[in-house]
């Protein structure tokens, strides 16, 4: 017996030795069927190269293998024509399970007899090497597998008639069974393979070859829907899916969620609810990707359910074309933003998969964690307000956190840590990590700004009950707020506080990563930022918005009009946006006045007066400085300088004092600060303003001296 055929079948051979013509043949199991179909495929080009190339018959003794165990079926089996080969196969299949993968696909297909030799055959190629040479010699152009003219030869008698072998092949191409391994030559001389995944799950094998990105869950291994920690309602509607998709031909299941929504687990649910498999494909495919279609094949013969995660930006659509053979609906995860093509929108059953309340949270923190002792749970549930697959991830993370330190506890700053993974994982190719500060006395600010920002605080903090208070589904957790002021005046600072004091990290947007020349682009990017922003739970620092908040303007161009478009984009995804977004402006007047409309607070920066100034001074001294009180008090006094403008003039007084090999003392500050109000003056072309009337030529700053006097220094 050929080593292409399962060692297990020749029971199968001599159980039926004796049995009449029309007596079934017995096929329990993937591999046994195959087997068999192998077996039938070889006879019929046994058959053929008898008839019509006796040369290579005598050359190629693996034939005379096949043929005997053809005869060990039965007499019927030596004879040579097609017919007697079909009523081989009808008995194949005559008390074929239909749960086997080759029956299902034959009867999802429609496949007679003669298509599913064609595969067999091509199968038969890939299995034994010896039916590769004898079809190289055959086809005379070394090809091992067979071309499409020579399937019509072998399987359509001796004069087939043109074309017929596409027609033959053709629907096992389309349904992803077979590819075509070149597909650069005329159509008639193209060899055809088995595709691998195919014909893994027909073979039977425990572990088929799956595309990357891709894997099967089988049902028993997946959660029904009412063991989902989400609310009853929509654990309810996940239900009754089965009732709802009952009247639509080849249905579309969108999920509509954030990211980090547990997907899977949800369309595991629904598979469950229907009583399938699922196939999951993790990795984006294209309709024409042989991946693509073997998963389609895979969708067919193993009558799962597939589900695909899908990433589109706002305004793309996703072409899927319907699959008549398969009548399992795919469930498509589509995020929040764009849509499916008419086609398929049709079809399709939207699910929105709800923001987990703080109940459900910590039911799905306590999953997460099993019997692993936690401390803080409530901090943990509370403050980390995380969809339920990311609440997973880190509470997997936080227990190895744990385990590193030696600690038999989890405590918040595990958790907060392992969320700071996931956050860099998601937000780094777009935004900047900002590390939060707790340090509020590093923030020189007049008392009415550090009001608004506790009152910001708290706005944040009791952002969830508030949402719930006024909305009832509580989905308006969003909380937004603009700092006003010129630059140097502590905004940036102010805002990696509040990060200190809500207990969340803080991303500063990339422009630089956001903002791109291709119409389009730039709100496919901010989407996305904003989606993961929210899902995180972290502050979106917009520092310097003016520059994405322009005004929007009379449309006199095409770049007027795409402007505009992405501002209106902004203003709608800030509005829409559930979570804390803090935007920083040293220029108030370029915002379009909608954005200042959406925010809860607007809180100014201004200069800091001559007392704030002092301390700012003070503040930003190294340790070991020799300036006198006296020096120090007339910097502050002397111009109306940001906290940024003092930082950088302390450094440049620091560098000279080193350069020259001494202690900074007075004179050196004096030197930093003429040299930053000389740069001030130069990227301005203004005056810097003035806190009081000064003889600066007493105190030695000619050139703020010349600055004073408007001439240039």
């Amino acid at each position: 017996m050929p080593t292409a055929l399962h060692p297990q079948d020749q029971a199968v051979f001599q159980t039926n030795k004796n049995e009449s013509r029309s007596a079934p043949l017995s096929v329990n199991d993937p591999g046994s069927q195959m087997a068999l179909w192998l077996l039938a495929a070889a006879l019929q080009l046994d058959a053929y190269i008898q008839r019509d190339c006796p040369e290579i018959a005598a050359t190629h003794k693996c034939l005379l293998g096949y043929r005997q165990s053809g005869q060990a079926l039965g007499d019927d089996m030596t004879a040579q024509s097609l017919p007697a080969r079909l009523i081989f196969a009808e008995r194949i299949e005559s008390k074929g399970d239909p749960a086997l993968p080759f029956t299902r696909a034959a009867g999802a297909l429609g496949l007679t007899e003669t298509p599913r030799l064609a595969f067999a055959l091509a199968a038969l190629a890939e299995e034994d090497a010896a039916i590769g040479a004898v079809l190289a010699d055959l086809q005379g152009n070394h090809a091992t597998y067979p071309a499409i003219d020579t399937v019509a030869q072998v399987l359509a008698g001796p004069q087939p008639q043109l074309g017929i072998g596409w027609d033959i092949v053709q629907p096992l191409v389309a349904a992803g069974l077979l590819t075509e391994v070149q597909d650069n030559t005329p159509r008639a001389r193209r060899m055809l393979a088995p595709a691998s995944l195919a014909w893994d799950i027909m073979r039977g094998m425990d572990t088929p070859q799956w595309p990357p990105g891709s894997t099967y869950k089988r049902r028993q291994d997946m959660l029904p829907p009412s063991a989902l920690c989400y609310r009853r309602a929509f654990r309810d509607r996940l239900s009754r899916i089965t009732s709802a998709i009952a009247d639509i031909r080849s249905p579309v299941i969108v999920l509509r969620h954030m990211p980090g929504t547990d997907t899977e687990q949800i369309a595991g649910a629904i598979a469950y609810a229907l009583g399938h498999d699922l196939i999951i494909c993790r990795k984006e495919q294209n309709t024409k990707n042989s991946a693509d279609r073997s998963l389609q094949a895979a969708q067919v013969l193993t009558d799962a359910i597939q589900f695909r995660q899908i990433a589109l930006g706002p305004g793309e659509t996703f072409e899927l074309p319907m699959t008549p053979a398969c009548k399992q609906p795919t469930i498509l995860a589509l995020g929040t933003s764009g849509g499916l093509a008419p086609d398929a929108a049709e079809r399709a059953i939207t699910l929105h998969v709800p923001f987990p309340t703080a109940s459900e949270r910590g039911r799905a923190w306590r999953k997460a964690f099993g019997t692993q002792k936690v401390e803080g749970f409530t901090q943990i549930r509370d403050r980390f307000q995380l969809p339920l697959g990311y609440i997973r991830r880190a509470a997997r993370a936080a227990r190895t956190e744990a385990a590193l330190a030696g600690r038999a506890t989890v405590a918040p700053k595990e958790a907060r840590s392992a969320i700071r993974t996931i956050g860099r994982e998601q937000l780094d190719t777009m935004a900047d990590f900002l590390t939060a500060q707790d340090d509020w006395d590093r923030l020189i600010v007049p008392a009415p700004t550090r009001v608004l920002l506790r009152r910001f605080a708290d706005r944040c903090l009791h952002r969830e009950p508030l949402s719930y208070q006024f909305n009832a589904t509580g989905t308006d957790r969003g909380v937004r707020t603009l700092f006003s002021g010129p630059s140097g005046t502590g905004k940036t600072l102010a805002a990696r506080l509040l990060g200190g004091e809500i207990g969340t990290d803080v991303y500063r947007l990339n422009l630089a990563a956001v903002v791109d020349k291709y119409v389009g682009e730039t709100e496919k990017r901010l989407a996305q930022l904003f989606a993961r922003a929210e899902a995180l739970d972290v502050i979106l620092l917009l520092d310097e918005g003016d520059g994405l908040m322009a005004q929007r303007t009379d449309v006199r161009s095409a770049n007027d009009r795409f402007a505009n478009l992405e501002t209106n984009f902004l203003l709608q995804r800030l509005e829409s946006h559930a979570g804390i977004v803090v935007v920083t402006t040293n220029m108030p007047d370029g915002i379009d006045p909608a954005f200042q409309r959406r925010m809860d607070l607007v809180i100014p920066f201004p200069r800091p007066a001559a007392d704030s100034r002092l301390s700012l001074w003070q503040m930003h001294l190294p340790d070991g400085h020799q300036v006198t009180p006296a020096g120090l008090k007339r910097c502050a006094a002397l111009a109306a300088l940001t906290g940024g403008q003092i930082r950088n003039a302390v450094r440049t007084a620091a560098s000279l004092a080193m350069a020259e090999n001494r202690p900074l003392c007075d004179d050196c500050l004096m030197r930093g600060i003429d040299q930053e109000l000389q740069k001030a003056g130069a990227m301005s072309g203004t005056q810097m303003p003035i806190a009081a009337p000064t003889d600066a030529a007493s105190i030695g700053l000619s050139a703020f001296g010349t600055m004073l006097k408007g001439d240039p220094a």
